[in-house]
């Protein structure tokens, strides 16, 4: 996502340690759309709109947030210092401890939200990330994620030709057909369009290492271009290990508790929670309903739709999508 006020911010990432720009960039990527919609910039945010910044920014541990508080507070002395704010007092530093500790969700956090999954989307620059993200929201995975580095433009290009059917070809278990989304699918074609990777999200610390080029072939999720037989050969299993140690960081998203699976079944969550909002129940053809959706594999439906419980039930719904819900007071996470 483009940043707020993009010259004034890479104004203040020159002045800074190249060490702190990573998470600098997270921090001010993730809030450009509240930038946005209130129409001004984080400098001349109210106290109480700053701690709403600091809460959106979904950090986990109390240091992890500590750290962008102190780089918010150090943004705006540096904006009125430059005198290109507003005001003249600095209300980051009215804040105590205690405030910006109550913006940490306090609960144990597996999956994340479709919201929270848009807002890592969102501070994605690759398209070969965000394409690999969304196939595995919408629910394409495999094993040792086989499908999302089997896939091909020519099975996207043909999906969007019919009705949005995928087929994926899985290493383990064979083929199967699932539907996507326009948006899942267009990032693919974009990623497999994709000649320049940018290395750890667009913020490497050294300019010799920041961009690389990708691997020129058939499929959607490549190598780096190594001009040996391999780059026609397929993406390996520790391109998605990278992509989810880099993207996932402390420094760019902090979520260190997500992987492929729990990504997938944040999606699976999220279909839950469409048919609870609208029935204000689960029964079980509504599992049945979200199985057949996602193209789930199974030898036993009875076990599957008890495996799905265990993560998709009332409790989790509620959890999780406690504000969509509209319920005051709910469980905190973390």
């Amino acid at each position: 996502m483009k940043l707020y006020n993009e010259d004034i911010k890479n104004k203040f990432l020159e002045i800074v340690n190249e060490k702190e720009v990573p998470q600098i960039l997270s921090i001010f990527r993730r809030g450009a759309e509240v930038e946005k919609f209130l129409k001004k910039d984080l400098y001349d945010f109210n106290s109480n709109e700053i701690l709403d910044y600091l809460t959106l920014l979904n950090r986990s541990t109390t240091s992890s947030l500590l750290s962008c508080w102190s780089h918010i507070t150090k943004y705006i002395d540096w904006a009125i210092y430059q005198k290109i704010t507003k005001g003249t007092t600095n209300l980051s530093r009215d804040l105590t401890i205690e405030d910006v500790k109550n913006c940490i969700d306090e609960g144990k956090k597996l999956y994340i939200t479709a919201n929270e999954f848009e807002g890592i989307i969102d501070t994605l620059v690759n398209h070969r990330d965000r394409a690999m993200f969304m196939l595995l929201f919408d629910g394409v995975q495999g094993h040792r994620c086989s499908e999302i580095r089997n896939l091909k433009k020519a099975d996207v290009l043909k999906a969007k030709e019919n009705g949005n059917i995928l087929t994926v070809h899985d290493d383990k278990y064979g083929s199967r057909e699932i539907k996507v989304s326009d948006k899942c699918l267009n990032e693919c074609i974009l990623s497999a369009d994709e000649n320049k990777y940018h290395n750890k999200n667009g913020a490497s610390e050294s300019s010799k290492g920041s961009m690389f080029t990708l691997a020129d072939n058939e499929y959607v999720i490549r190598n780096k271009k190594t001009s040996t037989q391999k780059d026609l050969e397929r993406s390996s299993f520790n391109v998605v290990v990278y992509t989810m140690r880099t993207v996932l960081a402390p420094e760019v998203n902090d979520y260190p508790f997500l992987n492929p699976t729990r990504i997938n079944r944040s999606g699976v969550l999220y279909e839950g929670y469409k048919i609870y909002k609208e029935k204000g129940k689960l029964e079980k053809k509504d599992y049945e309903q979200i199985i057949n959706k996602r193209s789930e594999r199974y030898d036993d439906l009875s076990k599957k739709i008890y495996s799905i419980k265990q993560y998709v039930n009332e409790e989790e719904i509620k959890k999780y999508y406690a504000k969509e819900l509209g319920i005051k007071d709910g469980i905190k996470m973390r």
